[in-house]
């Protein structure tokens, strides 16, 4: 099972995401912000590392330079909702930089292009 690391301080976000990764039978952890992120990737390898930019305890610049150190292999993404805020050394370490407001379909493809997920049938189709 891949395992993701999503890293966001709105507990809104975390929980929507939570939900879409596990609807693609994908293993969730959670961190709240920086310093719980950068706890979670001293403890544990990551096939990906979604994380905010701007959070209460510091920036996810952190979070990517961290990632890139311990988790080598894994795709690391940044959200923001101003993506001028992201500093070059930042988008230069991610390998991608998500606008938010997310567009849930739009994350759910990119983690089926990167073969993050399995396409699953179910949570493909829409009503």
């Amino acid at each position: 099972m891949r395992k993701i690391l999503l890293v966001d301080d709105e507990p809104e976000i975390r929980l929507a995401l939570r939900l879409l990764f596990e609807r693609h039978g994908l293993e969730v952890q959670e961190a709240a912000g920086v310093v719980e992120a950068i706890h979670a990737l001293n403890e544990s390898p990551f096939d990906l590392v979604l994380t905010d930019f701007d959070m209460l305890d510091g920036d996810g610049g952190a979070v990517i330079q961290a990632a890139s150190e311990r988790c080598p292999k894994a795709i690391r993404v940044v959200m923001s909702g101003d993506l001028t805020s992201i500093p070059e050394p930042v988008q230069a370490t991610a390998t991608h930089i998500l606008e938010k407001p997310l567009l849930i379909r739009s994350l759910e493809m990119l983690i089926i292009s990167l073969g993050v997920a399995p396409l699953m049938m179910s949570a493909a189709v829409e009503k």
